[in-house]
């Protein structure tokens, strides 16, 4: 029994020191790059909505503007997502980068501090004209956390 609880000691004061070593970048968690048959105009009108985001990604519940400002950097968003596991969550986001029609960023204030990059490009081709990639990376810079997101 007593090994047992050393061995927890241990691991805990492992995970306490690895939480507390940061790491020099953002951590990249996903990016997808998709091809689309919209124009690159009316698809940044949609992704800039952001009460739209429940929409296209599936685990959004909720995201709806704090005030009835237009979209711009520092704007704010209630959003409501589901975690397995853990139910339903709310944070907060804001926009963090603006650039019509090219580019769309925010963070959330979640435990991983995520940033969510949206880049729509132009394609050149006839059948799918814009190509949309979205990119999630995690602020929180702790060791464990990059660890963890392997």
């Amino acid at each position: 029994m007593m090994i047992a609880k050393l061995l927890v000691a241990i691991i805990a004061v492992s995970l306490g020191a690895l939480s507390q070593l940061e790491c020099d970048d953002e951590i990249l968690i996903t990016s997808k790059r998709v091809a689309l048959t919209t124009t690159r105009a009316k698809l940044f009108q949609f992704l800039s909505d952001m009460r739209n985001f429940k929409r296209w990604y599936s685990r959004v519940t909720q995201c709806e503007p704090t005030d009835m400002a237009p979209v711009s950097i520092g704007k704010h968003y209630f959003m409501s997502y589901y975690i397995p596991l853990c139910g339903e969550q709310s944070y907060s986001a804001m926009i963090s980068g603006y650039e019509s029609p090219k580019y769309l960023s925010f963070i959330m204030d979640d435990w991983c501090q995520s940033r969510v990059e949206l880049s729509a490009e132009k394609y050149y081709n006839s059948i799918y004209p814009t190509s949309l990639t979205l990119s999630i990376y995690s602020r929180n810079k702790s060791f464990l956390m990059r660890v963890c997101s392997v």
